[in-house]
């Protein structure tokens, strides 16, 4: 029996040239991506001071259900409740339509609307959204690395202008008992491609850190309970929340 890493190997040769720099570029991309947001949590522009602490809820249900033999349609509702019991910070419902084209390689996109209410201030988003995920096993005891590249196109209602934005998850699963039970930790960093008068100017926008664990409650449910933290980029004192966090995905 071939090594599980000569296997590997011969099955990226088979998939061609173009699935080996794909996932070259997106491990790259994942790296870079992690670098990128070690250099801001040190520079003196982003760094991390926190003005006033903001504790918080997270909770994010997913529904994915299959469309076609490759193509998956995702669901998600999402829910930011703040710690003094007052109505939601944030409300959000996303769906993607997703379509594997390998079989570590899925390319999707979709709409997302938000609603925000914090600080005074209250108004609705809209958003187009492109989105390549990747997943690639690591030779250690079945731990996996997923990279998410996804783009927004960002509508402000009452607002003028287009917010471009680029965000990229890298997220790790190392299992740590059986059946399904594993670590996770994942990093999403927003970046402003174009300056707007309400998104602000390019440049490091928000920085998510979460780390958990994901619990198989069924063959189709699983969640996902865990610490989050939340660092907007601001010029001065950058804001943090701190969050209990939940993700609950449903399989159909």
């Amino acid at each position: 029996m071939r090594p599980a890493a000569l296997e590997l190997k011969a099955d990226d040769a088979a998939r061609g040239p173009s699935y080996r720099t794909i996932r070259g570029m997106t491990v790259k991309c994942a790296v870079a991506s992690l670098a990128i947001c070690c250099a801001l949590a040190l520079s003196d522009r982003c760094e991390a001071r926190e003005d006033g602490r903001d504790y918080q809820a997270w909770v994010n249900v997913s529904l994915i259900t299959p469309m076609a033999a490759k193509t998956e349609l995702k669901l998600d509702g999402f829910v930011q409740l703040p710690d003094d019991g007052s109505r939601p910070a944030r409300e959000l419902v996303r769906g993607v339509v997703r379509t594997k084209v390998r079989e570590r390689l899925m390319v999707g996109g979709g709409y997302v609307w938000t609603h925000v209410d914090v600080a005074g201030a209250s108004f609705d988003e809209h958003r187009a959204v492109e989105q390549l995920d990747f997943s690639q096993p690591l030779a250690w005891r079945g731990t996996v690395l997923t990279s998410r590249t996804q783009m927004e196109e960002r509508f402000r209602g009452g607002e003028r202008g287009m917010s471009l934005r680029l965000r990229q998850l890298t997220r790790l699963d190392v299992p740590i008992a059986k059946p399904g039970v594993s670590l996770v930790a994942w990093n999403e960093y927003f970046q402003e491609l174009r300056d707007t008068t309400w998104a602000g100017g390019a440049g490091p926008g928000l920085m998510l850190n979460f780390v958990g664990m994901h619990v198989p409650v069924s063959s189709r449910v699983s969640v996902e309970p865990g610490y989050l933290n939340q660092t907007t980029f601001t010029p001065g004192r950058n804001p943090v929340i701190h969050a209990v966090a939940i993700y609950v995905t449903v399989r159909r």
